[in-house]
């Protein structure tokens, strides 16, 4: 069974706003966002986003840059392989939807892999199935997570792939 989602969970101190189809709900978070934030080297490392949803692209941008991450961003898979190739040896990882105009998210992940095969990417969709998702990561994926997104899950990740890159 699939469901569509879209929206972006922020994790505060000890609540998490949640962005779903224009709405604000506020919520409970089980942990403060400072100890994920140790988790990050200071403007080290550099990840694409790849978003059509300009929303969406900056609410990951402002999430991630708050931990210290380095951000490029894409707006369509053309565009993200254009951007992957001219910064090759600076991005470490890919945070891509799957939905994306022009060029899918899987195809243009797909492309910048023949560039650098090493490269760690985690895919997303607001339709989502547990079947698209194993498949993604036995083809290469880092992982694939559903819509909307929950901050702390889209940190976690990009945290273990850039520690799977170093080692």
């Amino acid at each position: 069974m699939m469901s569509h989602w879209t929206g972006l969970l922020i994790t505060g101190r000890w609540q998490v706003l949640q962005l779903r189809n224009i709405q604000s709900t506020l919520y409970q978070a089980s942990y403060s966002i400072e100890w994920v934030k140790e988790l990050f080297v200071k403007n080290r490392d550099t990840v694409l986003i790849v978003e059509d949803e300009e929303n969406l692209r900056y609410l990951l941008r402002m999430v991630l840059e708050e931990h210290g991450i380095k951000i490029l961003e894409a707006v369509n898979g053309v565009e993200a392989v254009k951007v992957f190739t001219t910064h090759q040896d600076e991005i470490e990882v890919v945070l891509s939807d799957l939905g994306l105009p022009l060029l899918g998210g899987w195809e243009a992940f797909i492309e910048m892999r023949k560039i650098n095969p090493q490269l760690k990417g985690i895919l997303a969709s607001g339709y989502f199935n547990e079947n698209i998702r194993n498949e993604f990561i036995n083809l290469g994926a880092k992982d694939f997570i559903p819509k909307p997104y929950k901050a702390a899950q889209i940190i976690k990740l990009i945290r273990e792939a850039l520690d799977e890159r170093r080692t």
